[in-house]
């Protein structure tokens, strides 16, 4: 038992100095769990999707908040990402770019990464409660990058 402990020290600060390694990261995304909200005039959105690397390997969740103004454009959103684990990675609260039709495109930038993503949005009857459904938008598909600092 000796021996194992300090063995399994010196695994977790491997482990933790490889997470903090500077890097830059591409990922796909598919479907997940949809949601949204809309509330008078432009669109808000709240979707989220789950991420693969480049071997297929699922890598966790991305999320966006945002909120489209007329034009199409927004600004101010929110991008959050997760590891397969569910902790927050990285948060960043100044998402920006345009949704034309079901195609989002924006920017980032937090504390310690930058980024951008090209997103397909749907939509799909959801929110079913008694009997009656609503129109729930999410991501149908998508590609990013990020590069952590």
């Amino acid at each position: 038992m000796r021996k194992v402990l300090p063995l399994l020290s010196l695994t977790a600060i491997l482990a933790v100095g490889a997470l903090a390694q500077p890097g830059s990261y591409v990922f796909s995304n598919g479907p997940t769990a949809p949601s949204s909200m809309t509330s008078g005039g432009a669109p808000y959105y709240c979707v989220a999707a789950q991420t693969f690397d480049s071997t297929g390997n699922y890598t966790g969740y991305i999320g966006f908040f945002f909120s489209v103004k007329p034009d199409g454009t927004f600004s101010a959103g929110h991008v959050y990402v997760n590891d397969a684990g569910g902790n927050v990675l990285y948060t960043a609260d100044n998402f920006s770019g345009t949704k034309v039709g079901n195609l989002v495109s924006g920017v980032f930038s937090g504390q310690n990464f930058t980024g951008s993503v090209n997103e397909a949005m749907g939509t799909k009857r959801g929110r079913c409660y008694k009997g009656s459904c609503g129109t729930v938008t999410y991501i149908t598909s998508g590609v990013g990058a990020y590069l952590q600092n």
